[in-house]
C-alpha cells in the first residue's frame, strides 16, 4: 500500500527498515512510496505517468553516525542515528516554499525548456530547497528547474514563463525566484553592481503603475535604501526620491508595472546591488 513520504531518501529508509523489501517506487508528484518484495526488473511496470520512479534497495546507502558526549563524571553516552543518502553530503535546507504563491510567479509548474533558452548555471542538489538557495545566491538567477529523477538544479536568467513551456518535461519542475523564502546573508552595506545587470531595472528613470507599496526604508542614501529592500521579504523594486517637502523617502514595492522615461523618479531592483565582499554571480 502506498505510504506518504516527503523525499525519495525517506522512501529508501522505509524500504531499508522493512524486512523483505527489495525495491521501491516513489511518486514525486504525490510523494507516495510503494515497497516491493522483488527487484525493479521484475516488479516495475511500463511508465504511463510522470513522476513515478523505481529503485532497487541497493541504489541507496544507509549511513550511521555516532555522536559521543562526555559529562564531568566518568560516564559517557553514545547515541547512534541512522540516515539515508544517495549522494554526497549537501548543506541542510535553509529555504522554504512560501505558503501563498506570490502574485504572477510560477511555483512548481511541470514543463520543458524552450529550445532557444540557455541556462546560466547548474549543479546537483538533494532537494528543491537547496536548489532555491543556489538561485538565491546568484544575483542573475530569476528562475530554476529541478529534475526529480537526477536532482539536477538548473538556473535561468528570466522567469519561468519566458524560459519554459507547460507541456512535457516529465519530472522537471520550474520555480520563479520568489517562490521560496531564503535567508539573506548578513551585509552591513551594499554597492551597485558594475556593470549593472542588463535584464534588471537599475537606476532607471520612469514611472510605475499598479504598484503595491510594502513599506518605507532607510532613505539616508541609495545604498541604505537598497539594503532596506534586500532585507525586506517580498521587495522587488525600490526608489529613493524627495517628497513634496523636499525630504528623501525610500519606497519599497512588491508589485509594479514599470515604464522607462527620460524624467521621473529613479527606480532599481535589489539585484542591482551586492555586498562588496561577494561577486555578482557568487
Amino acid at each position: 500500500m502506498p505510504t506518504y513520504k516527503q523525499q525519495r531518501s525517506d522512501c529508501a529508509k522505509f524500504c531499508a527498515d522493512k524486512t523483505g523489501c527489495e525495491s521501491f517506487s516513489f511518486n514525486s508528484q504525490s510523494h507516495t512510496c510503494t515497497l516491493y518484495d522483488g527487484a525493479v526488473s521484475t516488479v516495475a511496470y511500463k511508465k504511463t505517468e510522470c513522476g513515478v520512479y523505481f529503485y532497487d534497495k541497493s541504489c541507496f546507502q544507509c549511513v550511521s553516525a555516532t555522536v559521543t558526549t562526555t559529562s564531568t563524571s566518568t560516564t559517557s553516552t553514545s547515541t547512534t542515528a541512522t540516515s539515508t543518502t544517495a549522494a554526497a553530503t549537501n548543506p541542510p535546507d535553509v529555504c522554504s516554499l512560501k505558503p501563498n504563491t506570490p502574485s504572477g510567479d510560477k511555483c512548481g509548474r511541470e514543463g520543458t525548456k524552450k529550445s532557444y533558452v540557455s541556462s546560466i548555471d547548474m549543479k546537483y542538489t538533494s532537494t528543491r530547497a537547496q536548489c532555491a538557495q543556489f538561485c538565491n545566491d546568484n544575483s542573475k538567477c530569476e528562475s530554476w528547474a529541478f529534475r526529480d529523477s537526477s536532482s539536477l538544479c538548473t538556473l535561468y536568467a528570466s522567469g519561468v514563463t519566458s524560459v519554459s513551456t507547460s507541456t512535457g518535461g516529465c519530472g522537471v519542475y520550474w520555480f520563479d525566484r520568489e517562490c521560496y523564502s531564503c535567508p539573506t546573508a548578513s551585509c552591513s552595506s551594499y554597492s551597485p553592481i558594475s556593470p549593472a545587470p542588463s535584464n534588471k531595472i537599475c537606476n532607471q528613470k520612469g514611472e510605475i503603475c499598479k504598484e503595491t507599496l510594502l513599506c518605507t526604508g532607510d532613505a539616508t542614501s541609495d545604498a541604505t535604501c537598497a539594503k532596506s529592500c534586500k532585507d525586506t521579504d517580498g521587495c522587488k523594486l525600490f526608489s529613493r526620491a524627495k517628497n513634496n517637502h523636499g525630504v528623501y523617502k525610500c519606497n519599497l514595492y512588491s508589485a509594479y508595472e514599470f515604464t522607462a522615461k527620460s524624467s521621473g523618479s529613479t527606480f532599481s531592483q535589489p539585484e542591482c546591488y551586492e555586498c562588496p565582499s561577494s561577486g555578482a554571480g557568487d
